[in-house]
């Protein structure tokens, strides 16, 4: 009682300072506090009582310890010692256990903050207190911490300066004044007096608040229907030249003559004005439906256009069945299959050689054209066994900083390793720019997430890839991407870093030092907290376990490193910490420390099992009492890490280690790292690694530990990868790529994360004929590689051809159609050859035949025979072009479409070293004796010399060489890759 007479007395000075001010301390004289150490009749309260450096944002969460207590039993009030009393609004969790009072305006910063609790049916009530965090740490103007004025350590400046943390707290304190000072100070002898007890029962340590950590990972163990053309715009690309941390968007449209607006993804998209993946706003499922429901009913009306021949769609004619014949399918996965049968063969003998060196074969991905030539390159390691689960596989390719690429999220077929679903960052990794935990993974309410630092958060994509939601910690915290979980509820269990000043010369570190500490949020799925944990509050003797050492003077400590979450089986929390080398379950009622499992018993270990693991990560519980950990194996010898399994008794506090798995060779992942256990019994392994390590990310073992297969990647490294069920409709549209540049010509096409189809229809046609079925194959692989012969009507050599690709579902019905693609033709010289058949004149100068070498080489136009319609169906036709050129000549003379065109007024068309054949399947020109006497591919015609909004693009990013194979003109000085003029009818 002694400790409430003299905090009366305390009080009274108080009210008498603050008399005349602006701000009043608002107390209730009928509201008598008890001591601060007590929770009343709350089984849990956030913040905790006596807690420092609380966001001014908070919430005030309660749970009682009986579960009865509802909004209507319970008033919860709260009053900031400068801020005053709150207005706001008290509402339910959705399941039921948690209170939640949300203050109508934020509380000040640097303040203690007096909440009470009263039951309205007794009268019974209880209060404690909190401080909120200093203006140092958190920005009020921005209602978030400093998250920005610290990257990996290092404090900066608004102009990018290097700064003192002296310089900073002096910069940032805003929530001092000289009217406050006296005050806080006040409130702090307050403050100390009524936590001196609460500190003495083992809570709390001197804090002082920082900016808050961004995310690092411990790779570096400091941080641990058909869319419309649009024009090129003419602009000083000097001054847009990228920066050294920049990459120039990669907008991947490989389809020569097919120009349209793409995502990042190469999926043609309808003009929508602004980038899915990076919409400020942030879509909701409604709004995904709706899009859903709008791309079936494109679909219908797909099935009403009029290039399409419905009638010779469900019965073709006669000559389809041999005209199927005349299409083979190409399939680079066949000669794999084959080194892999060498391989299994060879591997009887304990060679185990094949093409890509020992042990090893690299999958086809390369041969495909509708992924991005920067695609991660798959190894296979271990060729898929009897056993193998079921499921695909949701990873992340990620490198380090010092190789410059772009960071991909992926999910692979959990059998063959062959790719389902890509996304390219459209930005490079660059000083440390990408360099972050995607920890891509599928939740048991169907949601896919990744997490996106630049973003601080996580990004939900539904089952056709789209964002439909963002997930970002409550309060101003800076995410953590190592761990988010997801329930079936929709209920979010994410971490989140708050760094804090600490003096640390007591553990060989700054006395201005820098300590990373870990907050726990559980989050409804309207976002809002239903549970906060804070390792400032529970974890008392984190500095004195901690295996992180310190550097002499170290001003910025990780020594916790939080880097999985989730519940456990019984409904608790279960969280790793890597720099323990320890796994700790929480008491989800009421936030307390339930066990420890790591380290030993002088490192606060609850089980009887000494140093079980070290530097862990991916710590889960799959079902009661059973535990599996990856252990990295980190400072102790030997380097080799393991994924174990551990059956803890919770009641009698012993632990046994049940099964171990070690890879043969020893692998040794230096950071990252996961181990899952799928539902037949097998587990998943990513060893992870950071460069120059090449370790496999995804090893599948079974029970008794025989590998069942193994990936790694060519270059880089992943996170983590799982292995989970997965259906998908796919992405956008299917895509389509013409290859002119094969002999013969090739068409590959695909839909990018598409798992339902099972059957492709190729059709093609004519300029202005209708599009006919030519031919049906099944699809076996991400990407159908189709031939189309010289001899064949839909060939595009000398022919402005169509095409479109339509995907169909195990019970033939239509689920998808890609854009019809032109050949090279219809928009190089091919253009110049569209004509009526009353518009075209003849080249022939009166002699019955002549060749199409003969024709070609006037300049003129030819069409092979077998080309059915017109007066001379069947017949071969040479006839004049429409358009006349630079020469001046008009198009009723010869000569005009290739030779009559001066070498200065000729555009490149391919690379150095192109063919005759390809160069003519691109519908451009060959001079078998170009300068200095080697051969020239070149555009026909000015068909190059579009200029300003009438330049259309052919793909972004592009060098001259890649855009010249594709039959493209272009501008060196503008760097502008661009289609040939057209006279195609619009």
């Amino acid at each position: 009682m002694w400790l409430w007479g003299h905090l009366t007395l305390i009080l009274g000075l108080l009210a008498t300072a603050l008399a005349g001010k602006k701000k009043e301390l608002h107390l209730r004289p009928d509201k008598k506090p008890p001591s601060s150490a007590s929770q009343g009749f709350a089984a849990y309260v956030f913040p905790l009582a006596g807690s420092k450096g609380a966001s001014p944002l908070t919430n005030i969460l309660l749970r009682a310890k009986d579960s009865g207590l509802g909004k209507r039993d319970v008033d919860i009030t709260a009053e900031g010692a400068r801020s005053g009393f709150k207005e706001g609004t008290l509402d339910q969790s959705d399941d039921g256990e948690t209170l939640i009072f949300t203050p109508d305006e934020p509380f000040d910063t640097n303040e203690i903050v007096t909440v009470t609790a009263r039951q309205t049916d007794n009268g019974q009530s209880f209060q404690w207190s909190f401080k909120t965090a200093s203006g140092d740490m958190f920005d009020a103007s921005k209602e978030t911490f400093r998250i920005n004025e610290t990257i990996f350590g290092q404090a900066l400046s608004e102009d990018g300066a290097d700064v003192s943390l002296p310089q900073r707290l002096a910069q940032n304190d805003s929530s001092s004044s000289r009217h406050s000072a006296p005050l806080n100070s006040l409130w702090e002898t307050v403050f100390d007096i009524l936590l001196k007890n609460q500190r003495e029962e083992g809570g709390g340590g001197e804090w002082r608040s920082v900016a808050n950590y961004t995310d690092e990972d411990e790779g570096d163990e400091g941080d641990d229907g058909e869319d419309d053309d649009y024009p090129i715009e003419e602009t000083d690309t000097a001054a847009e030249e990228p920066q050294p941390d920049t990459d120039v968007g990669y907008d991947y449209e490989p389809t020569i003559g097919e120009f349209n607006d793409t995502t990042m993804t190469g999926q043609p998209q309808e003009d929508d004005g602004h980038d899915t993946w990076h919409d400020e706003s942030t879509p909701t499922e409604e709004a995904a439906q709706k899009e859903e429901r709008d791309h079936e009913k494109g679909l219908e009306e797909e099935e009403q256009e009029s290039d399409l021949d419905a009638e010779a769609e469900e019965t073709p004619k006669a000559a389809d069945a041999a005209d199927t014949e005349t299409y083979p399918v190409y399939d680079p996965w066949d000669e794999w299959e084959a080194a892999m049968g060498a391989w299994a063969e060879a591997e009887t003998d304990g060679k185990g050689d094949n093409k890509t060196g020992k042990g090893e074969a690299r999958l086809p991905l390369s041969e495909y054209l509708t992924l991005p030539p920067d695609h991660p390159q798959v190894i296979v390691t271990q060729p898929r066994q009897p056993g193998t689960a079921a499921g695909h596989i949701f990873t992340a390719h990620i490198r380090h900083p010092e190789h410059v690429s772009h960071d991909f999220l992926l999910i692979l077929d959990g059998q063959s390793g062959d790719a389902v679903w890509w996304h390219r960052f459209d930005y490079s990794n660059q000083g440390w720019h990408g360099w972050s935990v995607r920890d891509l993974k599928l939740h048991d309410n169907g949601q896919v997430t990744y997490h996106d630092r630049a973003r601080n958060g996580w990004v939900v994509l539904n089952s056709r890839y789209k964002e439909v939601d963002f997930i970002t910690p409550k309060y101003g915290y800076a995410s953590n991407g190592h761990g988010i979980q997801i329930d079936k509820k929709g209920h979010r269990l994410i971490l989140a870093n708050d760094k804090r000043h600490k003096n640390m010369a007591a553990f060989g570190g700054s006395p201005a030092g820098q300590a990373l500490g870990v907050i726990i949020q559980e989050l409804e799925p309207n976002g809002r907290t239903v549970f906060q944990w804070s390792s400032w509050d529970h974890l008392y003797d984190q500095f004195k376990i901690t295996e992180q050492k310190f550097d002499r003077g170290q001003e910025s400590v990780d020594h916790l490193h939080a880097n999985s979450v989730d519940w456990t089986p019984d409904g608790h929390i279960l969280v790793s910490f890597r720099h323990l080398s320890q796994v700790i379950k929480v008491d989800r009622k009421t936030g307390k420390v339930i066990w420890r499992f790591g380290g030993t018993k002088e490192t606060s270990n609850s089980f009887d099992l000494d140093n079980p693991f070290y530097w862990q990560h991916s710590a889960r519980m799959t079902e009661p009492g059973v535990l599996t950990v990856y252990d990295n194996h980190n400072e102790h010898p030997p380097e080799e890490s393991r994924a174990l399994e551990f059956h803890l008794d919770e009641k009698s506090m012993k632990a046994k280690l049940v099964w171990e798995y070690k890879h043969d060779p020893p692998r040794y992942g230096y950071a990252m790292g996961s181990v899952q256990t799928l539902s037949n019994g097998n587990k998943v392994i990513s060893w992870a690694g950071v460069e120059p390590q090449s370790e496999p990310f995804y090893t599948e073992v079974s029970r008794d530990g025989s590998k069942l297969l193994e990936f790694r990647f060519a270059n880089g490294m992943a996170y983590r990868a799982l292995k989970s069920p997965w259906a998908s409709r796919g992405e956008g549209k299917p895509t389509l790529v013409l290859n002119a540049d094969t002999d013969p010509p090739r068409l590959h096409f695909s839909w990018n994360g598409a798992t339902e189809v099972a059957t492709w229809k190729v059709k093609a046609g004519q300029l202005g004929s209708p599009l006919q079925l030519v031919t049906s194959v099944p699809r076996e692989h991400f990407e159908t590689i189709v031939t189309l012969p010289h001899h064949n009507t839909h060939s595009p050599v000398n022919s402005c051809v169509r095409y479109k690709a339509v995907a169909l579902d195990k019970g033939g019905t239509s689920i998808g159609r890609s854009n019809v693609v032109d050949s090279p033709w219809c928009v190089s010289r091919g253009a110049m050859c569209v004509a009526a058949e009353k518009e075209r004149h003849d080249c022939t100068e009166g002699q019955g035949f002549i060749t199409q070498e003969q024709c070609e080489q006037r300049g003129c136009c030819y069409r092979p025979p077998g080309i059915a319609g017109g007066k001379r169906e069947g017949q071969p036709w040479c006839f004049r072009p429409l358009h006349g050129g630079a020469s001046g000549k008009d198009g009723q003379q010869q000569g005009n479409v290739c030779a009559a065109w001066g070498k200065e007024t000729r555009a490149a068309c391919g690379t150095p070293g192109t063919n005759k054949q390809a160069c003519e399947a691109r519908g451009c020109c060959w001079d078998p004796q170009g300068p200095q006497g080697q051969p020239l591919c070149f555009h026909a015609g000015d068909t190059c010399s579009v200029v300003g909004k009438r330049r259309l693009a052919c793909g972004r990013g592009l060098g001259g060489d890649q855009c010249r194979k594709r039959g493209c003109c272009y501008d060196e000085k503008k760097e502008q890759c661009f289609l040939p003029d057209s006279t195609l009818p619009t």
